[in-house]
């Protein structure tokens, strides 16, 4: 998908959010002109102050207020609007991420956020001869306007992708490992977010011993691309294959 694209779904897709009935601005963003959809239609619009590329979402509930908390494409940081009155979204600020990062992946249960760190590419304007972060980095939320962070868990890889947080003891991470040519299924123990560990991993046999192809310029991502939550079960989405193997720490 093209970046213009990521951006243009991106943003009707904040609406749509929104719009589902979830501070107040006095005037908001105009909506755009070009917007696309199918049996929806934009009711208010944030700009972001100018980041685009809002990218993975997720909201929450806190006080009668609703929080879009979000990652981004073309910036480093995530953002949180409050979308309470969906016509009139209001920016509330951007946490700063680390440069040369991806920071475009979040997910979040009750006062626990969990945000992805990645090796970025040069298509994304990343830079490859300096230094990036890489893993998870675990917020306490419990104030939803001000984020503070817990805790650093590195993959000692390239990093994180799409990752799941259901609540609970443990997060579900597509992760980056040594000795992989693939994301593998990480399981990472939260119960004390100020120290997370690694509780299990899941892998396709086909990765083992894999040298990490694209790795140094970008993003190899061949195999398990996100984990999910499915019918109560926690997994992995594939990108080839099936899986048929499971391995443990």
């Amino acid at each position: 998908m093209r970046p213009m694209k990521y951006f243009r779904c991106a943003a009707i897709t904040a609406v749509a959010i929104a719009a589902a009935g979830l501070p107040t601005r006095s005037h908001a963003d105009s909506i755009p002109p070009g917007w696309e959809a199918s049996n929806m239609e934009p009711i208010g619009y944030s700009g972001l102050e100018n980041r685009k590329g809002a990218f993975k979402m997720a909201i929450k509930k806190v006080n009668g207020r609703w929080y879009l908390y979000m990652g981004h494409l073309w910036h480093y940081g995530w953002s949180i609007v409050d979308v309470t009155d969906p016509k009139e979204p209001k920016f509330l600020k951007t946490i700063p991420g680390p440069g040369n990062t991806w920071t475009i992946q979040m997910t979040l249960h009750d006062n626990i956020m969990v945000t992805a760190l990645e090796k970025s590419s040069l298509a994304w304007g990343a830079d490859p001869n300096k230094p990036n972060e890489e893993g998870v980095l675990i917020w306490d939320i419990s104030d939803p306007t001000n984020p503070r962070q817990l805790a650093h868990w590195k993959t000692g890889a390239s990093g994180t992708h799409r990752n799941s947080y259901p609540g609970g003891k443990y997060a579900y991470l597509s992760a980056a490992a040594p000795g992989f040519g693939s994301n593998i299924l990480v399981i990472l123990d939260i119960s004390n977010p100020e120290h997370p560990k690694e509780a299990g991993r899941w892998w396709m046999p086909t990765e083992v011993g894999r040298a990490q192809a694209g790795r140094t310029g970008g993003v190899s991502r061949a195999g398990e691309h996100q984990s999910r939550r499915k019918n109560g079960i926690d997994g992995l989405l594939p990108r080839c294959g099936e899986p048929r193997y499971q391995g443990r720490s």
